[in-house]
Parts: structure tokens; sequence; C-alpha cells
């Protein structure tokens, strides 16, 4: 048996050549006798079965390609999320301290700015800031002249 044996022929007279693929099975034929006389060949053309493997051979090709490449595609993004986590959590704790420190200033300077300076100049620059508890010395409500 020869299995989906390629041959170039025309389907029509006269009609272009063709790649066509047939299975072949061989038999022997007996005469009268029962001796072999000679072989019987049966052809069977698969060109149809054959061009749809190739079809669903070629398209699992790209599937897997296609799934080679998200693959890739989600490893390298894996990598980049936990580059990005690490930044996150290195930047938030390096600023911390200086935020802390900034906090610190600033509320020594509620607690030991007078009050009639406070109304006219930290409400403009510290914008949300508190206002400073009544501080000893301070005029009362209005600015010196």
């Amino acid at each position: 048996m020869e299995q989906e044996l390629p041959l170039m022929l025309a389907r029509y007279d006269d009609g272009p050549l063709e790649e066509m693929f047939f299975t072949f099975t061989y038999q022997a034929r007996r005469n009268a006798q029962g001796e072999i006389d000679g072989v019987l060949a049966f052809a069977h053309e698969v060109t149809d079965q054959v061009q749809a493997r190739r079809v669903v051979e070629e398209g699992g090709a790209q599937a897997r390609a296609l799934a080679e490449q998200l693959h890739t595609a989600n490893e390298q993004l894996t990598r980049t999320n936990v580059d990005l986590d690490n930044f996150i959590y290195t930047a938030s704790h390096d600023l911390k301290v200086p935020i802390a420190n900034i906090e610190g200033l600033l509320q020594a300077l509620t607690r030991s700015c007078p009050r009639w300076l406070w109304s006219a100049t930290c409400p403009k620059c510290l914008g949300s800031c508190r206002r400073p508890p009544s501080a000893s010395g301070a005029p009362s409500s209005s600015s010196p002249t």
C-alpha cells in the first residue's frame, strides 16, 4: 500500500497539471488455477484530505507560535510588574523620612509663630495648615503698625 503519493496530473484534457494525491492498494490477480498472473492496483484520490490536514497542521503551528509569543510577553509583563512593585516600595520608604522631617518643621513653625505673624503671612504660604494656638506676647487680633 502506498499512502498519499503525490502525482502531477491534469484533471481534464488539455487542463493544467495539478499536484494530486493518491493512495494505492495492490492485490495479486489469480487465474482459474489459482496462480498469480498479475497485480491489481486500486487508486483512491485523497487530495482533499491531504490539503485539509495541511491547513489544520499550519493552523496548529500558527497557534503554537502565538501561544509562545503570549507566554514570552506574559513573562516580560510579570518581570515589569515585579520591578514596578520594588520601585514603589523603595520610593515610598525613601520619601517617608523627608516628609516626616518637613511635617516636624511645620509643626514647630506653627507652635512658635506669633498669632499676628501667622494671620498676616502663613495662610498665604502654608495654605491649609491649621492656626497655631495663641503664642505668648502676641498682639491681640491686629497686626503691628
